[in-house]
């Protein structure tokens, strides 16, 4: 009786043991072990020691941990079927990451892994914020939709909000202390000569990308050979949507008694035909002209012109002649309007970019100034009050046009012209009081002036390479003439007085002055280069320069016979040329 009742539960205990082997068997059978093996991917060697981290994804707590053995072999034990993260970590290499999912019954052995040595990734970096900025090589991007804007912003908008950017309340862009010098949409100039009529016209949502790098001159591009000449350039980026149709802005502001500003701008796009028209009128300081306008407009100042150390000339031109006026002062009122086309046809073969502008702007300013000096000895008094008045006029046309000869050859056409109006006009009245507040001296000067001015400059150059990498040739033709002529008045009465507030001396000039400053240059250069080795490039170049030009200012003073701008005033007037 006692050894039936032991038969029973000795044969429940082998059959739960041997259901627990073959359950044991089951579960090693559906979770193998996790293999692998590292190697360095340049030296192709084993790495020893490496750590290897298995981390649940869905929580990102770690499950399993070990090291490479001095084979890079490793293994881990099995984990239950769901997804992980393996995490891979050298000292001297990048981190190797990859996904897991053993929950679909992939297998656990990841072969070979290969890591990358940090001081090889440095070659090209790759920056990431929440995936808004991306660095590679000297080029800076930015994801546009990853700042926040307001409904309606423009581009200058979401400029102001990219890191290392700023932008001044003239539009004049900075990205990282270098000042950005040229705009462009989808690799081509868009109204080149006004940066900012892109920055404050074109709505910031028609965006995809910004990217920020300093551009090659085309010959650097051509031969790869880096001959210093950079430009700082925005390249912005449209939205593949914003490629084809209409897009456009129109902005309307106005207090309805002194003020008003008017913007408007519309685009026609598509596929590699841009049309685009836009218009201002504002007399709040919001002009839309360019970084350079001063100069381009021109000034009727004094010309400093000369030869340089190494035989070139040099013309530079500044104001504050006797009757100029600042440029700076006062309140605007601007017009500015333009067109632009830009095609490309025949498989990108031949290309055109061509824009027109026209800008007008008034400047009227008003001023007055009291002061007061204390000196050990005396005191005296100085006040002043002015006006003037300035109005700017100029029509520009530009254009650039790129043949593709052939598979090996390129013609390239740039050419720009201009012309413009300034006149100004400008009244002051000073005086100086002693202590008692008698006259010491008084003055009043009255000033006018309009000047006419012309501007040409073209380019043509020859591109070719050849069948060996590196060998090209490149002929290149340029021309520029630059035309100003001016003519002014003035007029100003000084008095001096005695002690007594008497009048004791007066002087008053009354004088004409004419200015003329004429430059025109043409220059040609041929360039061959050559590869010596695979690090070296070999560059043979010949160039010819032709300049010359001529200043003059003639000063006339009023005839007392006949009341005419006659005579001479030799001591003001010169006239100066250079040929180079």
């Amino acid at each position: 009786m006692y050894q039936n009742a032991l038969k029973i539960p000795v044969c429940n205990l082998f059959l739960c043991l041997l259901f627990l082997l073959f359950l044991s068997f089951r579960l090693i059978a559906q979770n193998p072990v996790i293999r692998g093996q590292i190697i360095d991917s340049s030296e192709k060697k084993n790495l020893v020691n490496t750590s290897i981290s298995i981390l649940r994804k869905s929580d990102s707590v770690l499950v399993a941990y070990t090291r490479s053995d001095k084979s890079g072999n490793f293994s881990i034990k099995p984990l239950e079927p769901l997804k992980y993260i393996v995490m891979v970590s050298h000292p001297r290499y990048a981190d190797y990451i990859e996904s897991l999912d053993l929950s679909s019954n992939n297998k656990p052995d990841l072969g070979k892994i290969f890591m990358t040595l940090k001081s090889q990734l440095l070659q090209e970096v790759i920056v990431k914020n929440v995936g808004a900025i991306r660095i590679k090589g000297d080029t800076t991007e930015f994801k546009a939709d990853s700042f926040m804007l307001r409904p309606g912003a423009t581009v200058e908008d979401m400029l102001k909000k990219l890191p290392g950017m700023q932008v001044d309340k003239d539009g004049k862009i900075v990205f990282q202390g270098e000042a950005v010098q040229k705009v462009l949409v989808d690799g081509e100039e868009f109204f080149s000569d006004d940066p900012t009529i892109v920055t404050k016209n074109m709505l910031s949502e028609a965006i995809d990308r910004v990217q920020v790098y300093d551009k090659k001159s085309d010959q650097a591009a051509f031969t790869g050979i880096d001959d210093g000449q950079k430009t700082k350039t925005i390249d912005l980026k449209l939205k593949d949507s914003r490629k084809k149709g209409y897009f456009g802005k129109v902005e309307v502001g106005s207090d309805m008694s002194k003020f008003w500003d008017n913007k408007a701008m519309i685009n026609a796009f598509k596929g590699k035909r841009k049309i685009a028209a836009f218009g201002l009128m504002s007399n709040t300081g919001n002009t839309g002209l360019n970084f350079d306008e001063g100069i381009n407009y021109g000034s009727s100042g004094g010309l400093d012109m000369g030869v340089s150390d190494d035989g070139g000339m040099y013309m530079s031109y500044s104001g504050g002649g006797d009757y100029e006026d600042d440029y700076g002062q006062g309140l605007s009122k601007a017009w500015n309007f333009g067109g632009l086309y830009s095609n490309k046809w025949n498989e990108d073969k031949l290309s055109a970019n061509t824009s027109y502008q026209f800008k007008k702007m008034n400047t009227e300013a008003g001023e007055t100034n009291q002061s007061k000096y204390i000196l050990p000895d005396t005191l005296y008094y100085n006040n002043s009050i002015g006006n003037s008045y300035k109005s700017r006029v100029k029509n520009s046309l530009s254009g650039t046009y790129d043949f593709k000869l052939d598979s090996s050859s390129t013609l390239k056409i740039t050419a720009n012209a201009s012309t413009g109006t300034t006149s100004s006009t400008g009244s002051n009245y000073s005086e100086a009081l002693d202590a008692d507040g008698k006259f010491v001296n008084t003055s009043t000067r009255n000033t006018s002036s309009t000047e006419q001015n012309k501007n040409l400059n073209s380019s043509l150059i020859y591109r070719k390479k050849f069948q060996k990498p590196g060998r090209t040739i490149s002929v290149s033709v340029n021309q520029s003439y630059n035309n100003k002529d001016s003519d002014g008045f003035l007029v100003s009465d000084y008095k001096y007085f005695d002690i007594a507030g008497t009048i004791k001396s007066e002087t008053r000039a009354d004088q004409q002055k004419i200015r003329e400053t004429n430059s025109s240059s043409v220059n040609g250069r041929i360039a061959y280069t050559q590869p010596i080795s695979k690090l070296s490039i070999l560059e043979f170049n010949y160039g010819l320069a032709n300049s010359n030009g001529i200043s003059s200012v003639t000063s006339l003073a009023k005839s007392n016979i006949g009341g005419k701008y006659e005579d001479l005033i030799d001591s003001l007037t010169n006239n100066y040329g250079l040929n180079v």
